[in-house]
């Protein structure tokens, strides 16, 4: 393969989104005020056979891709994947406009790389910082295409069982269900790893239709509990999320409980046993949250379908 010299800038042969250098060269400056450890580099990564200036590196090696055009195109991605395969840890910048696109959102989570938000606010650049693209689509109500859903979904959840170690399980799973009920256009996502001072709760949904689906109505609260286990998920689990349901003022009375494997007999048992209240919860093993996957399409009305099966059961 031949690696041309990188003189050219993502501006040069793109789409533009009423961006031009200046802006690229205040969103750098923006990158630098935020977080002292990024400066410009001095030279292109001494890496072979690429041929690659980033934006922006870190004394440790880090690097950060701005990106202001309509996709992430293959001459970038070529490089960044020979840049992580020498184990240097990447960043893409982007405006919110650009993270629309499903091509630029699964071509930054192949790199593994962390995404970068840019907002213009009054005039300069507001930054933030996401530990993954599958917290910036839940962060930002980013809908994807099916077939985009259907990919990346795999992926999310594949990345979740092999992971090694309880807090990277843990994390990427969590990550997996975000993306997940973030792609139900009824759900948006208030917050990941929530903690108040006596517990902790894995995922917050807010419900913005409480009417015309099977939703428990006037309850704008949904508790999302992710057990990533090698063994089968038992009935500790059931009664943490129906304890942390119960203590939500009644504006929670739907929960679910998500497992990357499987739930024991027990498990369902216990909760069948204690459903005499209003609460509904819904148990969605691997193969189910797989079945979900198939027919991103549907995802909405093949979620409904279980919870309507879950407050019969």
């Amino acid at each position: 393969m031949s690696w041309p010299e990188d003189t050219s800038n993502d501006l040069d042969s793109e789409p533009r989104f009423g961006l031009d250098l200046r802006d690229v060269d205040d969103i750098c400056s923006a990158i630098l005020k935020s977080n002292r450890g990024w400066k410009k580099p001095k030279s292109p990564l001494g890496i072979s056979p690429i041929y690659w200036t980033p934006d922006l590196v870190t004394a440790d090696g880090n690097a950060c891709h701005i990106h202001v055009v309509e996709r992430l195109a293959g001459h970038w991605t070529q490089r960044m994947k020979v840049a992580r395969a020498s184990k240097i840890k990447l960043s893409v910048a982007a405006p919110l406009v650009c993270w629309h696109s499903d091509e630029t959102l699964m071509a930054t989570d192949d790199l593994n790389a962390e995404p970068i938000l840019l907002e213009r606010e009054h005039g300069s650049w507001k930054i933030e910082s996401y530990a993954s693209v599958a917290r910036l689509i839940a962060s930002q109500k980013l809908l994807l295409k099916p077939e985009s859903i259907k990919v990346l979904g795999l992926r999310l959840l594949e990345r979740a069982r092999k992971a090694k170690g309880p807090n990277p399980r843990g994390k990427f799973f969590e990550d997996f269900l975000a993306f997940l009920f973030s792609q139900i256009p009824d759900f948006e996502v208030f917050e990941q790893n929530y903690r108040t001072e006596t517990e902790e709760i894995d995922i917050i949904i807010n419900n913005r239709r409480t009417n015309g689906r099977a939703w428990p109505p006037n309850a704008p609260l949904i508790l999302v509990s992710g057990k990533n286990k090698l063994d089968t998920v038992g009935t500790p689990a059931v009664t943490s999320l129906e304890s942390k349901m119960d203590k939500r003022r009644g504006m929670c009375r739907l929960g679910f409980l998500c497992a990357s494997g499987s739930f024991s007999s027990d498990a369902y048992n216990h909760e069948l046993r204690f459903s005499v209240g209003q609460n509904v919860l819904v148990f969605l093993d691997g193969k189910t949250l797989e079945k979900l996957l198939a027919k991103p399409d549907k995802l909405t009305v093949e979620m409904e379908k279980l919870v309507i099966q879950a407050a019969l059961r």
